[in-house]
């Protein structure tokens, strides 16, 4: 049976250590795995594939989350089905977190994208310049919040949701806007992100009144 997803203080430590590991190998031993996977994806040319992968990086912008979001924060409105609304406002904030998060790593660390430099080694610096934001991948970090939020609420479509998700972080790399660590790390972050927002509870908003899987709502946030 599907179930709600959930993270336990060992996992959420786990996904801390893999994302250090992902800043660790991106900075240190670049070589190992950022270079030979962005060489072998830039030495293959196809037309209409590289038109398909710009596609689906969009599912982790920004100019197409939030107004989704906020289609479906007013078709819960309009239908009064609060369970709709739960998940526009869920996956906005999903989408709000992981971005603030993933904002910051980026000009903290400054990584620049492959676009830019050969060695993602050089330059490494708190920046706000254009370019200079690789680490993590903002894009792939969004993606995988929304994935967890949507596989808390629709469990049964838990693996299309993290395929989806998948497909945004590889459209990053085969596209040669970030090192493949990039979107590992953003992967991670955003998971984590998103199992926050799912499992949070607010109890003083009026849209808590309905129930989503695995959420307790307390009794002040359910009486009129």
């Amino acid at each position: 049976m599907s179930t709600a997803i959930h993270m336990t203080i060992k996992q959420q430590a786990l996904y801390i250590a893999l994302f250090v590991s992902a800043l660790g190998m991106a900075w240190f031993f670049p070589q190992t795995l950022d270079l030979p996977v962005h060489h072998a994806l830039q030495a293959i040319h196809n037309p209409l594939a590289e038109h398909i992968w710009d596609g689906v990086a969009h599912f982790g912008n920004g100019w197409v989350i939030v107004p989704s979001c906020l289609v479906v924060i007013g078709i819960g409105y309009w239908r009064r089905q609060e369970l709709i609304q739960q998940v526009g406002i869920r996956c906005l904030g999903a989408y709000a977190i992981s971005g603030i998060a993933a904002q910051g790593f980026k000009h903290l660390l400054g990584r620049p994208r492959p676009r830019l430099i050969e060695d993602p080694t050089a330059h490494w610096g708190p920046s706000f310049a254009s370019g200079f934001d690789a680490f993590p991948s903002g894009h792939t970090t969004c993606a995988f919040a929304l994935a967890a939020v949507l596989s808390h609420i629709y469990p049964r479509w838990r693996i299309m949701f993290f395929v989806l998700a998948y497909l945004v972080a590889t459209a990053r790399v085969v596209r040669g806007s970030h090192w493949i660590t990039d979107v590992i790390a953003g992967a991670l972050l955003g998971t984590m992100c998103g199992v926050w927002i799912a499992t949070a509870e607010w109890r003083n908003m009026a849209f808590a009144r309905t129930s989503i899987p695995g959420v307790k709502t307390s009794q002040s946030s359910v009486q009129k």
